[in-house]
């Protein structure tokens, strides 16, 4: 009980010590102070970008025939905004690594393989990973931390790094044995136990579990995690907005997006689709909002 005692209240200070870049990135954003410096451009122009996407995404990639439902011609494929940034105006080499919602166990392949293609290459790689993608990083690089050495640095956007209420009540409250069930979620190539690992139950115990190494990997790298907060704002995900204790982005809590001591920026009216995707209601211009993190993550590099 005593070691259990000194490690929260360590876990606490930490928390305590959180460097909030909320207002720095809103300064950046909203001014041409946002536009990388040529020494920025060239010091990325070294590294390999990977985009990490989360669950769903099979749904938002138009060449992505896993999904049987394709909505990608509505919201456009998934990260293009950010890869039309990088790869056109500034001729980076980035690419999106083919996520799934069927296994995180197939995500976390991909990013070895990026790993991989970076280190043959010798070229460090920057991953920017949303929801359930950064989720997956996370997991691959405290269970093995060697691959951290291949890492110039990390954006998590939304990620529900202590779970989603949202996944606790579809377990729930829904019958796992259901035929409708069981074909949406074959046509949406979601696994159930994708779902079970987004549960607040499952990664307050992973967090637990990993806590040191957790703090450890935000130490020797360069991390800023970016948590989303529509509450009062319209946004597609009004009628998850009850569900969900607080402020959130529709199916995150903001609180979950954080990662202990590490800092963080808190986006006003930023839903869990938007930074992603084209949809209703969008505050983000993708050019200026990737330029910005770039920039935020370059003062820390």
């Amino acid at each position: 009980m005593r070691n259990l005692a000194l490690l929260l209240f360590s876990l606490f200070c930490t928390v305590a010590q959180a460097r909030d870049l909320s207002g720095q990135f809103e300064k950046l954003y909203s001014t041409t102070a946002h536009k990388l410096t040529r020494a920025e451009i060239a010091s990325y122009s070294q590294l390999n970008f990977y985009f990490v996407p989360g669950i769903l995404a099979e749904t938002f990639i138009s060449d992505d025939p896993r999904s049987k439902i394709d909505f990608s011609f509505l919201t456009g494929n998934y990260f293009a905004g950010e890869l039309k940034v990088l790869t056109k105006k500034f001729s980076f080499r980035a690419e999106r690594l083919s996520p799934s919602s069927l296994s995180i166990d197939e995500t976390r392949s991909n990013i070895r393989l990026a790993l991989e293609q970076s280190r043959r290459e010798n070229r460090k790689a920057l991953f920017i990973c949303h929801s359930l993608g950064g989720i997956a990083l996370l997991e691959e690089l405290v269970e093995n931390s060697y691959e951290q050495d291949q890492i110039a640095g990390i954006l998590f956007l939304q990620s529900p790094f202590s779970g989603s209420p949202l996944a606790d009540t579809f377990l729930k409250n829904t019958d796992s044995n259901s035929k409708m069930l069981g074909l949406l979620m074959a046509w949406l190539n979601v696994g159930e136990g994708t779902v079970e690992l987004l549960t607040t139950t499952y990664r307050k115990q992973f967090m637990h579990t990993y806590s040191k190494d957790i703090m450890a990997l935000t130490k020797k790298l360069p991390v800023i995690t970016l948590g989303g907060v529509v509450n009062g704002h319209a946004t597609l995900f009004q009628p998850t907005m009850p569900l969900i204790e607080g402020e959130s982005d529709g199916m995150v809590p903001f609180e979950s997006s954080k990662l202990f001591s590490n800092d963080f920026v808190k986006l006003d009216k930023a839903d869990h689709g938007e930074l992603v995707a084209r949809v209703l209601f969008d505050n983000f211009d993708k050019e200026v909002f990737t330029e910005t993190m770039l920039k935020l993550l370059a003062q820390k590099r």
